[in-house]
């Protein structure tokens, strides 16, 4: 399963990302243990409803069957916290699939009926 949140880009920093942005890999295979209380709140709390839907892994190997769960309201960061996570991942994603007869269920109570 994945519990996706996008990000838009926001007027300032965001306070919570700010330490995993500053603690980002510069490599593959490195990696730093981080606080993550209130993680939770932060990325579903007040994200509206969200998404439901079957998919695959969107990196390599692509595995299908992966249950995706998309927070409707996206949280937002700074353009230059943005820019850190994509000058280190510069390929986190493929492009977007076509639905292929899979069906989309929109669940507008939010993540207490996760």
């Amino acid at each position: 399963m994945v519990v996706a949140v996008m990000i838009d880009v926001g007027p300032e920093e965001n306070a919570f990302l700010a330490p995993l942005f500053t603690h980002l890999p510069q490599k593959e295979g490195e990696g730093t243990c981080l606080q993550t209380e209130g993680l939770a709140d932060v990325l579903l709390g007040d994200r509206g409803g969200f998404y439901r839907y079957d998919g695959s892994l969107t990196t390599p190997d692509c595995s299908e069957h992966v249950q995706w769960i998309l927070m409707e309201r996206p949280i937002l960061a700074s353009a230059e916290q943005i820019g850190r996570f994509i000058s280190v991942f510069p390929d986190n994603a493929r492009h977007v699939q076509p639905t292929g007869g899979r069906t989309i269920t929109f669940y507008p109570g939010g993540p207490a009926h996760l």
